[in-house]
């Protein structure tokens, strides 16, 4: 905004910082280690670690839309780190729109349908809970 931003009030520019804020990823990321408890992902682990502590192409893989619960197996995550493994992404919504994503990525020979329905029912809760969260404090 360049000179402009001297003549906007600071009330413009509180708003300004939210809305910057509310555009960036936010990744919260718990038991990766348990990655490296699985044989046949041994030899890709280090590459896997590498891959899961860059934030913006976790981001990417994680953008993907879909009105389900989108299972992604070996080269289908386009990504080199996670060929020998899956990653089931479910999006959750708050106030009924897109908010975020919950991912799970394990082996290739996880238990597909009881991964997908708790997927499904915690991308739920989670939505439920922040548009509760949000109404509450509106």
């Amino acid at each position: 905004m360049g000179e402009m931003a001297i003549l906007m009030s600071s009330a413009f520019m509180a708003v300004l910082d939210v809305a910057r804020d509310s555009m960036q990823a936010e990744i919260c990321m718990e038991g990766q280690t348990n990655l490296l408890f699985y044989p046949e992902l041994s030899l890709t682990a280090r590459r896997m670690m590498d891959f899961l502590a860059r934030a913006d192409e976790l981001n990417r893989l994680l953008e993907q839309r879909s009105k389900s619960v989108k299972v992604l197996i070996g080269d289908e995550t386009g990504r080199p780190e996670l060929k020998d493994s899956s990653v089931v992404i479910s999006r959750y919504t708050v106030g009924g729109k897109d908010a975020g994503a919950l991912a799970i990525i394990g082996p290739m020979r996880m238990n597909y349908a009881k991964v997908i329905s708790h997927m499904e029912y915690l991308s739920d809760a989670v939505g439920k809970m922040l548009t509760e969260l949000m109404d509450y404090n509106a």
